[in-house]
């Protein structure tokens, strides 16, 4: 059985990034997200989401760092 939308749920988990971050971040309701994921996406909307999938990974590694330094710091 092929699941729908199979590449979006592949990036997310390999992000480490839950739905609900991801509907935040396009503003819109966990909810819909669910519901967008169920039937196969249109290109430009799919895009879109990788688009917004790519910088949520970005803005939480660098979150992490400022956290690894502020940590470090701490210690000193």
């Amino acid at each position: 059985m092929l699941v729908a939308n199979a590449d979006v749920r592949k990036r997310l988990k390999e992000a480490e990034i839950k739905h609900w971050m991801l509907a935040n971040k396009l503003g819109c309701h966990e909810t819909t997200l669910s519901r967008w994921l169920r039937t196969e996406l249109p290109p430009k909307k799919k895009e879109l989401i990788f688009k917004a999938i790519d910088q949520l990974k970005r803005e939480l590694e660098s979150r992490e760092k400022t956290e690894q330094l502020q940590d470090e710091l701490t210690r000193l």
